[in-house]
């Protein structure tokens, strides 16, 4: 696990890179930036990334897949399955999990069959029954 701060004066959250007394240099997606230790409001301890939970499922139940990132808390993933290849959108900011299938015979604009889920186990477990078919 790695901690987490947050500076709200400056609406910055990041990992701490390095600190001593004075100063924590913060790393962020973007950059390192030096701020007083001070200033620094809170530190939050972080938690496993739920779409790490959800690739590490597929990788437990054998299945090869290419994802990559929508938006900050948005996921997408292609799974080639036996006979169907799966699409899976997952929106971890408003809960939505969807998933849709394409027969490995029709044409790409083919995709008809988009299902929503409430939950992301839910998800999983139909990611593995389509791509076993």
């Amino acid at each position: 696990m790695t901690n987490l701060v947050e500076v709200k004066e400056m609406n910055l959250v990041g990992k701490i890179y390095d600190q001593n007394e004075k100063f924590i240099w913060i790393e962020t997606t973007e950059d390192i930036f030096v701020v007083a230790a001070s200033k620094v409001t809170e530190v939050i301890e972080e938690t496993e990334r739920p779409e790490a939970a959800f690739e590490a499922a597929l990788e437990a139940a054998g299945i090869e897949w290419s994802g990559f990132c929508d938006g900050e808390l948005q996921f997408t993933y292609v799974i080639k399955g036996f006979t169907y290849d799966i699409m899976a959108s997952i929106d971890l900011e408003y809960n939505e999990f969807y998933m849709d299938t394409k027969h490995k015979g029709f044409e790409d604009h083919d995709w008809a069959n988009k299902k929503e889920f409430k939950k992301l186990s839910t998800l999983v477990k139909n990611i593995i029954k389509w791509a076993d078919k």
